[in-house]
């Protein structure tokens, strides 16, 4: 798999972009929303996952354990946003 650096090299090379335009295409990429965005897909994962194999306690246990950590870290970020 290509790092975001190789991406937007490849980008660059087919757009004409500048490096100022690679430099901004990276910050995007690892802004806070980007990072809010791959949360919430994690939890909607988590809790599809959740669903499937609530018989099972433990899995039940340790799933809810990872979605309120990434609720946490949506939260920070949220919080970090509106600063």
């Amino acid at each position: 798999m290509k790092t975001l650096e190789e991406e937007a090299q490849e980008f660059e090379d087919g757009n004409y972009m500048t490096a100022t335009d690679k430099d901004v295409f990276i910050a995007g990429a690892k802004s806070k929303w980007v990072q809010a965005e791959k949360i919430k897909a994690q939890i909607e994962v988590l809790e599809a996952t959740l669903k499937k194999y609530i018989d099972d306690n433990l899995s039940e246990f340790y799933i809810r354990g990872m979605i309120s950590d990434l609720h946490q870290q949506l939260k920070q970020l949220e919080d970090e946003s509106k600063t």
